[in-house]
């Protein structure tokens, strides 16, 4: 990414609502979106009027915004671009596969969009976007990948039957972004980019890492510690920042440095035509968010439980093993002064009868 050298103008790219009362006013045009407004959480609201008013953005990471700027079938470019940024390398999308005929699938997930593609390369690419970092993120994709490996080998054999070969297969990578990232890549605050890929401890195939790779991203990580781009910033950091910033001074910044992206904003902005949909995509998104967080705070509770649980077990075991040994020292000592009583006796008897 380059910057233009003739400064873009952006003035009319942002809602230009005059004031709050016309937002107001805009939003109780219809009595069904007055009503579905009132329904968010004041946080939202206050967002939403922040953007009709062009003193914030929309969350890229929201699920109609993603799903609509990141359609692989009108805007395959732009996956292309994100794909070439995180690769660091050149990559086209040559075919776009339905996720019909996964083995694998989720009901009521964090994952706000799931892109799979084939790339010029022959290699397969799976794009997440998940408001909330999975537990378990290296077996989660290990399955995916697994699933994604299988899908392809199966294609493979039926198409190439005798001649099928393993050395045809191809790669398959798995990308993941994260709103919010798992509580195990926020142990590491300053790394927001991590690649997982296979070696051996004994550097024998190198160049070769298997069948499968992992990309994690981590967007808040990366808003905690990058906060500003230019033009001496890599790709990726420019797309993260693009997809992590709701701060109208960020965007400003981000679109006069890299005038590609205003198109996207440009179409993000339709949504002021039609607040019913803005409105319902919250409403319906934070109603799954609601529920799903939920579901993840029950389970992450319930694993506080088994491990508080586990824990007094322990130690009930620890303490009864502690009281059985102190019991048998007690004993042991309760023996051994019947024994001394006894030798004490008999030494008295001996004794009588010498006298």
């Amino acid at each position: 990414m380059r910057k233009q050298s003739n400064t873009p103008d952006i003035s009319n790219i942002f809602p230009n609502f005059p004031d709050r009362p016309a937002v107001i006013r805009h939003l109780k045009s219809s009595d069904a979106l007055w009503s579905t407004f009132n329904q968010l959480s004041e946080e939202t609201q206050e967002m939403i009027i922040g953007f009709f008013l062009g003193q914030n953005g929309l969350p890229i990471t929201s699920d109609a915004v993603f799903r609509r700027i990141f359609d692989p079938e009108i805007h395959r470019e732009r996956v292309e671009a994100l794909l070439t940024a995180i690769f660091g390398r050149s990559v086209k999308i040559v075919q776009i596969l339905p996720r019909e005929g996964s083995q694998l699938t989720e009901r009521g997930s964090f994952v706000v969009m799931d892109i799979l593609v084939v790339l010029d390369s022959g290699d397969y690419a799976d794009i997440e976007m998940q408001k909330i970092g999975y537990k378990f993120p290296i077996e989660r994709s290990d399955c995916y990948s697994a699933d994604m490996i299988m899908r392809q080998y199966n294609s493979l054999k039926s198409r190439l039957k005798n001649t099928f070969s393993f050395k045809v297969m191809k790669k398959v990578f798995c990308i993941v972004l994260m709103e919010q990232s798992a509580k195990c890549f926020r142990e590491l605050p300053d790394r927001y980019r991590h690649h997982r890929y296979m070696t051996f401890d004994t550097n024998i195939m190198q160049g070769h890492t298997g069948l499968h790779e992992d990309f994690f991203l981590c967007l808040d990580i990366f808003r905690q510690n990058i906060h500003n781009v230019d033009t001496s910033s890599s790709p990726l950091d420019v797309w993260l920042m693009f997809l992590s910033s709701t701060d109208i001074n960020a965007i400003r910044n981000l679109i006069t440095e890299f005038p590609e992206f205003i198109p996207i904003y440009r179409e993000i902005v339709e949504f002021t035509k039609d607040p019913e949909v803005l409105l319902n995509m919250f409403s319906e998104a934070l109603y799954i968010m609601d529920r799903n967080t939920e579901r993840l705070m029950v389970t992450e509770l319930q694993e506080e439980n088994d491990s508080l649980r586990n824990a007094v077990a322990t130690a009930i075991a620890e303490r009864d093993i502690a009281i059985t040994e102190k019991d048998a020292t007690i004993a042991a000592k309760d023996n051994a002064l019947a024994e001394r009583d006894k030798l004490i006796a008999k030494l008295q008897a001996q004794l009588a009868q010498k006298q």
